[in-house]
């Protein structure tokens, strides 16, 4: 987030929110008892995280918070996290932004996170389909659970496929394998 940046020169409906800040702030959305926490970039770097402790009482509602970040280990200026930061911060899920593939659903203590991906791949180094994860989440008795389901968004994705036409002596024939083989890997 930057002043006369895209995110203040443009009109969000009244349920979006914009996090202007580097510090850790928040917002409870009543319909769902949850409270979803984020931190804006208001530079192109960020070589430390905000403080990512949630000091709230063991009660019901749920603590989200929505970061971008880096959790692959080692130097990092996009927001170095990891597991250690994460596991004591009292969140009950932590919706990571910065890998543009899914890692899959992970959990340190009690805390539940996981990085969404992209929706549509933009070049060949983000390979195969692509949307975004459905993250139901459920707390009861101080408890959560986590289900996660991909939603396929994007119908046209990259994707390698290694053929050898070797042996062809024609354009047609080379086509013909090709297409087999898309075929056979279900890309075509």
């Amino acid at each position: 987030y930057t002043p006369g940046g895209v995110y203040e020169q443009t009109s969000f409906s009244e349920n979006v929110t914009i996090f202007k800040e580097p510090q850790l702030s928040k917002v409870y959305l009543e319909a769902y008892n949850a409270e979803i926490y984020g931190f804006a970039f208001v530079g192109k770097y960020m070589e430390k995280p905000p403080a990512l402790t949630v000091c709230a009482p063991d009660d019901s509602r749920l603590h989200i918070l929505t970061a971008h970040g880096d959790l692959s280990g080692g130097d990092s200026d996009v927001c170095p996290l990891s597991e250690p930061l994460l596991r004591p911060s009292g969140f009950d899920y932590v919706a990571l932004g910065h890998l543009h593939n899914w890692g899959g659903l992970k959990k340190t203590g009690g805390v539940y996170y996981g990085y969404s991906g992209c929706l549509c791949g933009r070049d060949f180094g983000e390979t195969g389909p692509k949307g975004a994860y459905l993250c139901e989440l459920s707390k009861q008795a101080g408890a959560v659970s986590c289900n996660s389901t991909f939603v396929p968004l994007c119908s046209v994705y990259y994707a390698e496929c290694s053929v050898d036409i070797s042996g062809c002596e024609t354009d047609g024939q080379a086509a013909e394998l090709v297409e087999k083989a898309l075929v056979e890997n279900s890309l075509a």
